[in-house]
């Protein structure tokens, strides 16, 4: 280690992490501070050199003024308190401004890159958001060039881990039909990841979702679905349904697009367009008579437009939003049964 690293070490712990913003710069790299236990001894507060092997680091001995080295996954306590900056890349991507996150998470990424042996490291951290946040923009191509500069992969445990492995599937996402059996088999495999939760599960039956779709020539989808094409857009349905019901929630990119895309098989389906010369003036009646994938098609339009994204501009959501019933408008509600006195 280089002794001007060491003196910009000295001086963050022996005073109490003010130290300088120079001092910084001279070392060459950002120090972290974490809190420590080491075996027999009490907790304490240091910084930390980072160690280019595994999880080993370096810290000033505060009693000998001593450069020493320690291993964390030896330590009784052992974890690095959050760097302001990236607290605020955090602070960014919760507020959903997707590309400055991304912009500060990747410079978090690189600036704490020495550390990423260390458990808990802002470099793994800024690096799982930031492929996060790419995957909730649907930027496949972006999402797998990520994948690929991974830093340190091999040390991800548990839903960070199951991130990263569903996030090669999603780098694959496209509209080729050639991609089907092997998306069907990526897919297989990682559900089988007990880590994964259900936002990570949506996403992966949206990728699968999109396969069964590509199977759909574009000329049938723009018209009506073959019948030979019916079972492949059954399946469509399905699994990109499993997508927005896995993954609602506070994140609504990927649902949303999933619900669009279900909206436009239905409308495809045969005999759906078909329908629509009778659904002027749509009342229950005719409601009642349309046909499953009419109805199922006015619902999600009608939920995209009026629930989950109105700002949408989107002709085909338009016209089929406004063919929706209320069957229950006009009609009492049950009343509750008077509570028995025992």
């Amino acid at each position: 280690m280089k002794v001007f690293n060491l003196v910009a070490l000295a001086l963050a712990a022996t005073a109490c992490f003010t130290g300088t913003a120079m001092a910084q710069q001279k070392a060459g790299s950002a120090l972290v501070k974490a809190y420590v236990q080491f075996e027999k001894g009490k907790p304490m507060n240091i910084a930390l050199e980072p160690k280019q092997d595994g999880t080993k680091f370096f810290y000033i001995d505060k009693g000998t003024e001593q450069v020493m080295g320690a291993d964390a996954a030896k330590c009784d306590l052992f974890y690095i308190q959050t760097p302001v900056d990236f607290a605020a890349a955090a602070k960014t991507y919760a507020g959903n401004d997707f590309d400055a996150a991304r912009k500060q998470l990747a410079a978090c990424k690189e600036k704490y890159k020495a550390y990423v042996g260390l458990p808990g490291n802002p470099c793994t951290k800024s690096a799982v958001l930031e492929l996060e946040c790419a995957i909730r923009q649907m930027k496949w191509n972006e999402v797998k060039e990520l994948v690929a500069s991974f830093p340190n992969p091999g040390a991800l445990e548990f839903n960070d881990k199951a991130l990263y492995e569903v996030a090669k599937i999603m780098g694959n996402v496209s509209d080729d039909p050639g991609a089907l059996e092997a998306i069907k088999g990526a897919v297989e495999t990682a559900k089988a990841d007990k880590y994964i939760n259900s936002s990570q599960y949506g996403w992966l039956m949206y990728a699968l979702g999109r396969a069964y779709a590509a199977q759909i020539p574009a000329d049938q989808l723009e018209g009506t679905i073959a019948e030979a094409k019916v079972a492949d857009a059954n399946l469509a349905i399905d699994t990109l349904c499993q997508a927005a019901v896995c993954s609602h929630g506070a994140q609504m990119e990927i649902p949303v697009d999933a619900m669009k895309r279900t909206m436009k098989l239905l409308w495809a389906m045969p005999g759906v367009k078909e329908y629509v010369a009778q659904a002027n003036n749509m009342d229950v009646n005719k409601w009642n008579a349309a046909p499953y994938n009419f109805r199922d098609a006015v619902a999600l339009a009608y939920l995209i437009k009026n629930v989950y994204a109105p700002e949408t501009q989107d002709g085909t959501i338009d016209r089929l939003a406004k063919f929706h019933v209320n069957t229950l408008e006009g009609k009492e509600k049950p009343q509750a049964e008077p509570k028995s006195e025992e």
